[in-house]
C-alpha cells in the first residue's frame, strides 16, 4: 500500500484492502509527534498491578508481590499526583473525521493494528475517553465487508467495525484511511487510560522514537531521524520480522562493569509494555524503579523484572526512556540504537 503506510501504521488484520492517499499531494511524508501528557490526570501507577497486568497479558502465575497486592485491593491508586509519576501516562494525539475529533492514543511497536473506541461501547470510565461516531463525521464510510478483530493475550483483546476517514498526524491529512472502531473490548483494555491504540509493528519503512526520561513527554519521528534527538552514531543491529514483531539478538548483558557470561538471548522492542522483562537469573536485587507500591511509599517495584515466560524478553519503557531507537523496515529490517540527553 503506498502513500500512508510510510508514515503510519498499517491495519493489517480487515478483510477488505482501502488504499489512502495523501489530501495534498505536495505536502512531505517525513514528520515528528510528541506525546502529550493525559491532562488533570489522578491516576498514579500501580507498580504490583502494572506487573499483573504483565503476567495476565501471557497468561501465567502471579508473583506473590503481586498476589499480595490484588489481596488486599489495590488495583490503582486514588490520589492526585502528577502526570509522570510512574511512566504511562504519555500518549500521542491523533485526529479522526470531520470536523476533526482528537484522540489519545498509544503508539504500540507490537501491533500492526490500530483502533480507537466506538460510540456504541458502552462502559464506566475513569477518565472522560474520547469515542468515535462515524454518524457524526461527514468523511466516514463504513466497509460493510470488512470487520476486525485483535487478541493479544488472554483478556487483552478488542474487535469491532472498519470504516474509512479522514486522519492527521503529525500535520499530515489522509483521506479514505482506514480506522478500526472498537465494539468489544477485553477486561484488560477495558482498564487501559488511552482512546486507542496505534500499531506500529512491521509494515512501516522507518521510523525513530525517544521515550521520555523524567519531567517530560518523549516523542516519534516517521522518515526522518533529527540530529538533534540523538548523540553519537547510531549502532544498528539486525531485526527479524519473521513473527511481525521487532525482534533481535541480545549477545551479553551488563551490569555496571560486571559482564553476565551467558549465551544470546532473543528480545523484542515493545513501547506498549512498562518494565524490562529479562531472564530470572538477570534480575537479582533493586534495579530501576518503576513506581512506589499503593500502601508504601518507601517500597519501589523495580522496572526490570523477571519475565514470566522462560525465551519470552521484552525491551519495554523501562530501557526504552534510556536511548534513541531507529525501527528501520527496509528490505534488510535493523534496530538502531543511540544514545541521548536524559
Amino acid at each position: 500500500m503506498p502513500s500512508f503506510v510510510k508514515t503510519l501504521a498499517v491495519l493489517a488484520s480487515v478483510t477488505t484492502v482501502v488504499t489512502p492517499s495523501p489530501v495534498d499531494s505536495k505536502q512531505g511524508k517525513d514528520f515528528s509527534i510528541k506525546q502529550l501528557a493525559i491532562p488533570n490526570s489522578h491516576l498514579v501507577n500501580d507498580g504490583a498491578a502494572a506487573l499483573a497486568r504483565v503476567y495476565e497479558n501471557v497468561g501465567d502465575g502471579k508473583p506473590p508481590l503481586v498476589a499480595r497486592q490484588e489481596q488486599r485491593g489495590s488495583k490503582t491508586a486514588n490520589v492526585t499526583a502528577s502526570p509522570n509519576l510512574g511512566e504511562a501516562q504519555y500518549l500521542t494525539p491523533v485526529k479522526i473525521g470531520t470536523p476533526p475529533v482528537t484522540f489519545n492514543v498509544n503508539l504500540d511497536t507490537t501491533p500492526a493494528d490500530s483502533w480507537v473506541i466506538d460510540a456504541s461501547f458502552k462502559s464506566v470510565w475513569r477518565h472522560n475517553e474520547k469515542v468515535y461516531n462515524a454518524s457524526k463525521s461527514s468523511t466516514s464510510k463504513l466497509s460493510s465487508r470488512a470487520k476486525w478483530e485483535w487478541n493479544y493475550a488472554r483478556g487483552n483483546e478488542a474487535s469491532g467495525a472498519v470504516y474509512t476517514d479522514l486522519v492527521e498526524m503529525g500535520g499530515l491529512s489522509y483521506v479514505k484511511q482506514v480506522v478500526q472502531s472498537a465494539t468489544k473490548l477485553g477486561k484488560i483494555t477495558r482498564t487501559d487510560v488511552s482512546d486507542g491504540t496505534m500499531g506500529l509493528a512491521f509494515n512501516l519503512p522507518q521510523f525513530g522514537f525517544a521515550e521520555k526520561a523524567h519531567g517530560g513527554p518523549g516523542g516519534f519521528d516517521f522518515g526522518t531521524l533529527p540530529a538533534g534527538r540523538y548523540t553519537g552514531d547510531i549502532a544498528y543491529v539486525p531485526a527479524d520480522n519473521s513473527l511481525g514483531y521487532w525482534n533481535f539478538t541480545i549477545d551479553n548483558v551488563s551490569v555496571g562493569k560486571a559482564r553476565m557470561d551467558k549465551k544470546p538471548f532473543a528480545g523484542v522492542v515493545d513501547t506498549g509494555t512498562t518494565f524490562l522483562l529479562l531472564e530470572f537469573w538477570l534480575v537479582k536485587g533493586r534495579f530501576l524503579n518503576y513506581s512506589p507500591m499503593s500502601d508504601d511509599q518507601t517500597t519501589c517495584v523495580g522496572g526490570i523484572q523477571p519475565t514470566p515466560i522462560r525465551g519470552y524478553h521484552v525491551i519495554g519503557v523501562a530501557a526504552l526512556r534510556a536511548v534513541y531507537v531507529v525501527l528501520d523496515a527496509s528490505k534488510t529490517p535493523r534496530i538502531g540504537w543511540a544514545t541521548k540527553k536524559l
